[in-house]
């Protein structure tokens, strides 16, 4: 499997970054950073510490953070303006589509632009540029019993005409924090659904975790054993890809990444 990574850079760069030393086959890791100028840094740092690896651009909202019809105007226009006007090496955009849970006061404050919001990502992932294609992170019940509110919600987008590649976050150890369900009726779950769901759509690809806390600040960790046993599961499902979070968090994992990276 070709396994990436996505990296939050919720402390310092430069040591959030540092693990990337440790992946020795083709990966990708989405840098979290809040501009364009600020990701092609961040992407000099990731250079430094491994050449062989590739860089995609993981836009986060200075204020909104997350990327929803919930956001403020304003900042998704100004994303879309900094992509329209990139000139430079192709370029991977991760879309992470999510409400805004650390600031329900955007519900409230970004209502009445909803539907424009909407509408401004249905753009943003139409932009025909040949040096950006784009993908988005997307909730576990986006492919599940709760996908037409992923669709109204502006939180899953069709890809037929855009093409992006849907990245499905679902991270057992997360579901098993909630106690949504139990660890091997969630990834049986996952193994079934996601299977369905790409025998529908080629783009669709998972992601795992988690291996470090992210933004929530509360994250339980999974065991190896665990992520062992979810990448089994999209292996035997046929998947030939999967990115997990974070990268930070890497190292007590990569005995079992080297069971499952392509040779």
């Amino acid at each position: 499997m070709r396994i990436n990574f996505f990296e939050e850079c919720i402390g310092d760069p430069e040591i959030d970054l540092q693990n990337a030393a440790l992946i020795t086959w083709p990966s990708t890791v989405y840098i979290a950073a809040t501009s364009l100028a600020e990701f092609i840094e961040r992407r000099r740092v990731l250079s430094t510490i491994n050449p062989t690896v590739t860089a995609a651009y993981w836009p986060v909202l200075p204020n909104s953070y997350w990327i929803s019809p919930f956001a403020d105007p304003g900042e998704l226009e100004i994303l879309r303006n900094e992509l329209i006007s990139y000139d430079g090496e192709h370029l991977t955009v991760l879309l992470d589509l999510e409400l805004p849970i650390l600031k329900p006061s955007q519900f409230k404050r970004n209502f009445v632009s909803f539907f424009t919001n909407r509408r401004r990502i249905t753009r943003l992932l139409h932009i025909q540029k040949e040096n950006i294609s784009f993908a988005t992170a997307e909730y576990w019940y986006a492919i599940g019993w709760a996908h037409f509110l992923t669709v109204l919600f502006g939180v899953t987008f069709p890809n037929k005409k855009s093409g992006h590649s849907r990245l499905i976050m679902y991270y057992s150890s997360t579901l098993r924090q909630n106690g949504v369900v139990k660890y091997s009726e969630a990834m049986d779950y996952m193994k079934i659904a996601l299977t369905k769901e790409a025998a529908k759509d080629r783009g669709v690809q998972a992601a795992l975790g988690t291996t470090d806390v992210g933004i929530f600040g509360n994250e339980i960790q999974m065991q190896p054993e665990e992520l062992a046993y979810d990448l089994s599961l999209l292996k035997s499902a046929g998947f030939k890809e999967a990115t997990i979070f974070r990268l930070a968090g890497i190292r007590p994992y990569l005995s079992v990444l080297s069971e499952f990276i392509d040779s």
